[in-house]
């Protein structure tokens, strides 16, 4: 996901380069045993496990669907969530009775199972332009008490203050922003930090493709999140630098997989790097 994101933001050769090295990284396998027929013979042989083990996959995809419905609730609410079951259930209800229909009654369970597909589709569009969409900026997490809602208008205040500002850009379809949430950015030994050092974390929740947010990544040459950004502080012993001086810093991306010992230590630099 981060090399396709980054891919799409780059030169035409990089994107193509990029796109061509996941490629061959998916191929490797097969082109091995292109080249070398004998490793063949190391492969587990076909068998009635192929059958069970096929089964078993599906219970990843409905953990995943677990988790959409879960992101589909954060979004539109309640009702959301029991009018996509409910289409879940008809849909699988058309699937089993499209196989299960005898010779004798084919067409009309085919029939049946069409009605159903359509029924779930209709129910999932309808609720589309009934939903409520619910306060973005609450979704990722209830409680705010150590970060401040996003807003261009308040990183710029608080830029021109000469404050340090971490921003977090997230979104809660984002698997790599939950996990940086629970590995780095929501712990104590975290907050601590800012607090001691009076860095005021921003946190943009992209989960409804907020307008603002689209704008600050694009600004940053990203088409999705995660995105990390650290602004280091502009203050002078206590005193807020000349803006006509130039002695701003420039902000410091952070990267996409984040532990709380590597953004300490990206802040700390950050820090200790001196003005333009």
């Amino acid at each position: 996901g981060p090399a396709i994101g980054f891919a799409l933001t780059q030169t035409f050769v990089v994107t193509i380069a990029v796109l061509l090295a996941l490629g061959l990284g998916l191929a490797f396998p097969f082109l091995l045993l292109s080249f070398f027929p004998l490793l063949t013979q190391y492969l587990p042989k076909p068998g009635a496990w192929m059958k069970t083990f096929q089964q078993f996959l599906a219970f990843p995809m409905f953990i995943t669907t677990i988790w959409l419905v879960w992101v589909l609730g954060l979004q539109a609410g309640v009702n959301a969530i029991f009018s996509m079951l409910l289409a879940l259930v008809l849909l699988t209800f058309a699937i089993w009775l499209w196989q299960t229909s005898s010779a004798r009654f084919r067409v009309a369970g085919r029939c049946v199972s069409v009605f159903a597909l359509c029924t779930s589709a209709l129910l999932i569009y309808w609720h589309s332009l009934q939903a409520k969409v619910s306060d973005p900026v609450s979704l990722t997490q209830s409680s705010r008490s150590h970060y401040q809602p996003f807003s261009r208008d308040t990183l710029d205040v608080l830029l021109s203050n000469g404050d340090p500002v971490f921003v977090n850009m997230t979104a809660a379809w984002c698997i790599t922003c939950l996990a940086n949430e629970k590995v780095a950015l929501s712990t104590d030994a975290l907050n601590t930090y800012f607090n001691d050092n009076n860095i005021t974390y921003l946190k943009g929740d992209w989960t409804n493709q907020d307008s603002e947010i689209t704008q600050y990544l694009q600004s940053f040459g990203r088409n999705s999140v995660p995105l990390y950004v650290y602004y280091p502080s502009t203050r002078d012993k206590g005193v807020v630098t000349n803006a006509t001086k130039n002695t701003t810093k420039e902000p410091i991306v952070l990267p996409q997989i984040l532990t709380v010992d590597l953004v300490i230590k990206a802040l700390s630099d950050a820090e200790s790097t001196p003005s333009d």
